[in-house]
């Protein structure tokens, strides 16, 4: 269905993903696109019954016509009715303790801070001992950004996660990845099923008692919760070099930053802690800064050589007015 075939569809839909990102919208017609292609459907279903009814009796077409809907919008759809839809591990209601951590910490953190979840999953697949089995789920979990997982893509930059995986594993040089990641909170789940621990509980346990940046803060049930104190402050962006200026940003969208320089002498790279995608662009005054880059293996680094107080403009370029 979606013609990506070789020689000629692999091709195709690499330029034009390349190209046009928001034709990703195309990428599988079936489960992306499927619904749109309904609304045409839906006119000519119509038009296909009412010519069919053409050609009954009165009490024909309005047998034929309710036979129709009972099928459309009962038996056929009875799964929906009935809630069998999904499985049974998807319909569970996860424990008050999650909400009780998430307000906690969203009350004491910032919005660049982030949440570690351990045990990291090598994978993005994790059961939990109160039932749920599947996706790793912690994004609906907590209000803050969190990294607990794995994906083995080379576009999620995931490098960095195998890295800090395997720092926390050894104890040692974890201290550095929390700061560049900018995570602030670590959230040890107890209530993960043991078959998916890369690492033992205790081993972090013991790793963070004898960390002296690492503060217990308590425990919410299942969950324990520790903050990382680093020797500077996390922040999403960073200006980097001999002199550098300093920086305060505003978050306009999901999509959209504008990054205020006070004081630059030029010869400095920003750094913007997010994943990195060549999407991302950084212009000052409408013009684009060429040299983008990657830095702590997953973020964006730009060669800045403006001096003087000005704005940059951090835009994710999907649509072409962007």
């Amino acid at each position: 269905s979606k013609g990506a075939n070789s020689p000629l569809g692999d091709t195709f839909f690499e330029w034009l993903f390349s190209t046009f990102p928001f034709a990703a919208v195309l990428r599988n017609p079936y489960e992306k696109f499927g619904l749109v292609w309904l609304l045409p459907y839906s006119v000519f279903f119509a038009l296909g019954l009412k010519y069919i009814n053409s050609h009954f009796k009165l009490r024909l077409k309005e047998a034929l016509t309710a036979g129709v809907f009972i099928s459309a919008c009962g038996i056929l759809v009875w799964p929906m009715w009935t809630g069998k839809l999904f499985r049974a591990s998807t319909k569970i209601e996860a424990p008050k303790y999650y909400e009780l951590a998430n307000n906690f910490i969203t009350s004491n953190s910032k919005p660049q801070d982030r949440i570690l979840l351990l045990p990291i999953q090598l994978g993005d697949g994790i059961s939990y001992k109160w039932g749920y089995s599947g996706i790793e789920s912690s994004e609906f979990l907590f209000n803050r950004t969190t990294v607990s997982k794995t994906f083995n893509l080379s576009f999620y930059h995931d490098r960095k996660f195998k890295e800090l995986y395997t720092s926390l594993k050894n104890g040692v040089n974890y201290g550095e990845i929390l700061s560049q990641m900018n995570i602030r909170y670590i959230v040890i789940r107890h209530d993960v099923q043991d078959a998916y621990n890369g690492v033992s509980i205790d081993n972090y346990k013991k790793i963070f008692e004898n960390n002296s940046k690492i503060k217990f803060l308590g425990n919410f049930s299942e969950l324990a919760i520790y903050e990382f104190i680093p020797d500077e402050g996390l922040e999403i962006f960073l200006a980097v070099g001999d002199d550098a200026p300093s920086l305060d940003y505003e978050k306009l969208d999901y999509n959209h930053y504008l990054v205020m320089v006070k004081g630059s002498k030029g010869n400095f790279n920003l750094i913007f802690k997010k994943i990195f995608n060549d999407l991302w662009e950084a212009r000052i005054g409408g013009e684009k800064i060429d040299e983008h880059f990657l830095v702590y293996d997953y973020a964006n680094g730009w060669r800045v050589d403006k001096e003087g107080d000005y704005t940059i403009d951090i835009v994710f370029k999907v649509w072409p007015w962007d």
